[in-house]
């Protein structure tokens, strides 16, 4: 089982054992797929970060960089998304956000839609986004 808790990513058996930290540094959500832990971080204000680590350990990898603060994360067979948001600027009163992917393994990030009101979790099913 994995999980993030004071900004660390966790694992630990689903029967009686030792919870190990992964990685630390802001996380936010996570989402697993068969090989690898995928989760969001930020930095206030600042950019956010899309990370990867294989499930057997090693080395994290950031994926993408975002324009503002990533959160929610979701994974399919072939990308990884997240939606990110910022300020919109002074006459706004919601943040105005994205919804991004980008491969697995890393690659160019490809923005699915844009203007969106302060978008966090997101979920995926075999032909969309939500």
């Amino acid at each position: 089982m994995y999980f993030t808790a004071n900004g660390g990513v966790f694992e630990t058996p689903i029967a009686v054992g030792t919870t190990s930290q992964l990685a630390s540094g802001g996380a936010n959500l996570i989402a697993i797929d068969e090989s690898n832990v995928y989760w969001t971080t930020s930095d206030h204000p600042g950019s956010g970060y899309v990370m990867q680590l294989a499930k057997g350990g090693g080395k994290a990898i950031t994926l993408a960089t975002s324009s503002g603060y990533a959160y929610g994360v979701a994974v399919d067979s072939s990308s990884v998304y997240w939606t990110e948001w910022g300020p919109c600027g002074p006459s706004c009163m919601e943040p105005v956000g994205a919804i991004v992917k980008v491969p697995i393994g890393g690659g160019a990030m490809v923005t699915l839609a844009c203007s969106q009101t302060a978008p966090t979790e997101l979920a995926l099913d075999a032909v969309s986004v939500y």
